[in-house]
């Protein structure tokens, strides 16, 4: 698999029916503001079925290069499928920063991801940043809502977060720009999914 530098500041992309969800294209748009401050290369990752004619727009709103895992096995997500294979690409690729949708989905797999790593896990976040070392900061609700705070992870890398929609706006998107296309394997599991969905 070909693969850009180590290091880059990645996006795991929502999408359904088709369509990416709005909460991708805010996340790509801050990820190219810290990719921007940083001197990194934006990456998007797209899981699915059929999701390959995604990655234009991922390319016009900020991406560099969009990794692309196609199976019928990811059609519906799974974390059976879905927490070892990221975890595999984000190992062996090293970005120093993950961004997830604080969605359903987002919120699920993160974790099962970040435990993965051994990472650390910004959850539910309002704001994401640079601090004066050019670390992620993590600013997120605590105490019920009643209050902030904003969190660093100092050694463990990725630096991961999940981040709540409206968070940032999107970029408009620039139809000339244009993302690598990289195509991630996706092999079967040795042993058969622990869980497995009946309906959605």
């Amino acid at each position: 698999m070909n693969q850009l530098p180590s290091g880059g500041v990645w996006v795991v992309v929502d999408h359904s029916g088709g369509e990416v969800e709005d909460i991708a294209l805010e996340l790509l748009a801050q990820a190219r503001g810290l990719a921007d401050r940083l001197g990194q290369a934006v990456g998007a990752v797209l899981l699915g079925e059929d999701v390959c004619g995604l990655a234009s727009l991922l390319g016009q709103h900020g991406a560099d290069a969009v990794y692309v895992a196609e199976s019928p096995l990811l059609a519906v997500y799974n974390p059976s499928f879905y927490a070892p294979l990221l975890a595999d690409l984000l190992r062996s690729q090293g970005p120093s920063v993950v961004l997830w949708g604080a969605t359903d989905q987002g919120r699920d797999l993160a974790p099962r991801v970040a435990a993965r790593l051994g990472a650390g896990l910004g959850s539910n976040c309002t704001r994401v940043d640079l601090d004066e070392g050019g670390r992620l900061a993590m600013t997120r609700p605590v105490y019920g809502g009643r209050a902030s705070a904003t969190v660093v992870c100092p050694q463990a890398r990725p630096q991961m977060a999940t981040v709540q929609a409206g968070a940032a706006p999107a970029r408009r998107p620039d139809p000339n720009r244009q993302a690598r296309v990289i195509p991630v394997e996706v092999r079967p599991a040795v042993e058969g999914p622990r869980l497995q969905v009946e309906d959605v």
